[in-house]
């Protein structure tokens, strides 16, 4: 496994401890809602982006 590989796994890993964690936030405002959501949706697509492109 590669280098790359590996540093992306443990990404993955982070996001979702970091993303179950978040479902049990309940003092947050809609806006932080909102803010954590999209940051948690882009940073799964980076992610995937990233294991995409490696193999090209």
């Amino acid at each position: 496994m590669s280098m790359l590989s590996m540093a992306i796994q443990r990404q993955r890993k982070k996001l979702e401890e970091i993303e179950s964690r978040f479902y049990s936030w309940t003092h947050l405002s809609d806006q932080q809602e909102e803010d954590i959501t999209w940051l948690i949706t882009n940073v799964k697509d980076s992610l995937d982006n990233m294991e995409g492109s490696r193999g090209s």
